[in-house]
C-alpha cells in the first residue's frame, strides 16, 4: 500500500507497509524508464520536513512536482500535522498533511 506515482520518464514510490502491521516507510524511490534502474531519490529522511512513515497516501505529480497527501501512519516525529483521526486500538490513524517533492521535501500547511 505505497502511493505510486508516474510521469513520462520515471515512476515513483513513497513509503508503504512492511510485513509486520504496524511497520511504515518513508523512502521516496525513482525508476529510471529510460535506463530500468531503480534509486532513492531522498536522502533527507531525518529533516523535519520529510513527511512520516505511512501507507495509503496518494500522490502525484503535478507540474514536474510529486504531491503527497495524507496516509495512515503518524506525521513527522510522531506528531499529527492537521486533521488526524487516531485508530482505537493503535497509535496511528489518518492524517490529512500534504507534502511537495522537487529534490527535497516542502511541508505544506493545513488548513
Amino acid at each position: 500500500r505505497c502511493a505510486y506515482a508516474n510521469d513520462q520518464s520515471k515512476v515513483y514510490i513513497f513509503g508503504g507497509q512492511g510485513t509486520e502491521e504496524e511497520v511504515r516507510y518513508n523512502e521516496l524511490y525513482c525508476l529510471d524508464l529510460e535506463k530500468m534502474q531503480w534509486t532513492m531519490c531522498n536522502n533527507n529522511s531525518d529533516e523535519d520536513n520529510t513527511p512520516g512513515r505511512k501507507s495509503g497516501a496518494g500522490m502525484v505529480v503535478w507540474n514536474g512536482k510529486l504531491v503527497l497527501f495524507g496516509g495512515y501512519g503518524l506525521s513527522r516525529n510522531n506528531q499529527p500535522n492537521g486533521t488526524f483521526i487516531k485508530d482505537k486500538h493503535v497509535d496511528m490513524g489518518w492524517t490529512n498533511d500534504l507534502h511537495v517533492y522537487d529534490k527535497t521535501w516542502e511541508r505544506q500547511p493545513s488548513k
